[in-house]
């Protein structure tokens, strides 16, 4: 495979969860290692990461840390540089990347959520390119898709420029139309934006914190729609259906 260019971003891939609702399945091995179609949910997700072109990337660890670290090594299977951050308290999604805001030195950041299973048409590089491009500067551009009637989340709502013009269920914006749309959880987001966060040692949640407040204040959230695969694997259910249609 012929490899993008190197994007300047800095890349998070979040790995630190419990898996709390696959039970049985985590008992003894982390979420990011359970397999779909015979590998790990953590590889595809670096040959997503390597396909664009990116050289660097962090994995933030706690549940089970050495597994993932004995699974990935130093990233040179896929071309990588692999740095690990162990959190020894759970920093959720915002503290997790507060906690590297003295790591990162690019003026982006992309985050990946570990058991985000996408198709292999998912260009990273084009969703960096997007927010890039925006003629809006938002603060944050996140991978969206139309919700189903399976999909149990807090919807998203866009505008007639794809913003995010609902999110967690309260209006900012005029939207375009009825239709519900859900995170899946890979994004792109300002280092700037890391100014307005909590300390480091805090677990906060990057969607529920950071993104309702700049909402609030007037700034824009971009969406960036995939109509490809796309399953989150976070329950027993889910990991099977993966593995017959993935």
């Amino acid at each position: 495979m012929k490899l993008a260019a190197s994007p300047q971003v800095d890349c998070l891939l979040l790995a630190a969860g419990f898996g709390s609702r696959l039970k049985e399945l985590t008992r003894e091995l982390p979420k990011p290692l359970l397999q779909v179609k015979g590998r790990a949910l953590i590889d595809w997700n670096l040959d997503l990461i390597a396909a664009a072109g990116i050289k660097q990337v962090y994995i933030n660890l706690h549940y089970l840390p050495d597994k993932i670290r004995q699974h990935v090594g130093d990233g040179s299977k896929w071309g990588l540089r692999v740095n690990y951050s162990f959190e020894p308290k759970i920093l959720n999604t915002g503290g997790a990347i507060k906690n590297l805001e003295h790591k990162f030195t690019q003026a982006l950041i992309l985050t990946i959520n570990s058991d985000a299973l996408l198709g292999r048409d998912f260009s990273l590089q084009a969703l960096i390119d997007a927010h890039e491009t925006s003629k809006h500067r938002p603060v944050a551009t996140l991978a969206v898709r139309v919700a189903g009637a399976e999909d149990n989340y807090s919807d998203l709502g866009l505008t007639s420029e794809r913003l995010i013009g609902r999110f967690l269920n309260v209006e900012y914006d005029s939207l375009t139309g009825p239709e519900k749309y859900i995170y899946l959880g890979v994004q792109v987001l300002n280092r700037e934006l890391l100014k307005t966060m909590p300390t480091a040692e805090n677990a906060f949640s990057i969607t529920q914190d950071t993104y309702v407040r700049a909402l609030a204040s007037g700034q824009k959230l971009q969406a960036y729609p995939y109509g490809g695969y796309w399953r989150d694997v976070g329950t027993p259910e889910r990991l099977a259906e993966a593995n017959l249609t993935f």
